[in-house]
């Protein structure tokens, strides 16, 4: 009977090493939204495709701009994040945009054909770059 027993603790352990042997590895995935708060090396991607119709997308704690937004047109900002982030502009006089978690938002205001370096007040090094033509 100790056999039969030795043998099904034996197989149960071999099963839960397989397991954890398949569900296991590197935590470290370079996943950057697993902290937002600490994360420091999200950068603008000018140029990538957003998500959808959204002239920018945050995901990861990263802007994604997808390219030039013709002037008069509102800018969509659509956060995939589950956390609040803003999309505010450098210089005081322009947009300062509050975005919560999944949803969207715009930038309404007229923008005049330029270069608008903007941030994330609340996430500070996430910065990226609205170009309006």
């Amino acid at each position: 009977m100790r056999t039969d027993r030795s043998r099904w603790f034996a197989f149960l352990a071999a099963l839960l090493a397989l397991t954890l042997v398949a569900c296991g590895g590197d935590d470290d995935d370079g996943d950057a939204a697993s902290d937002p708060e600490t994360e420091d090396t999200a950068t603008d991607d000018t140029g990538d495709e957003g998500g959808g119709d959204a002239d920018i997308t945050i995901a990861g704690s990263a802007f994604s701009v997808a390219g030039p937004v013709p002037a008069g047109e509102a800018v969509v900002i659509t956060n995939e994040d589950s956390f609040t982030h803003t999309v505010t502009a450098d210089d005081d006089g322009g947009f300062d945009v509050e975005v919560p978690g999944g949803e969207d938002a715009s930038i309404d205001e007229d923008l005049e054909p330029g270069t608008y370096p903007f941030h994330c007040d609340i996430h500070p090094s996430m910065t990226g770059e609205l170009v309006i033509e």
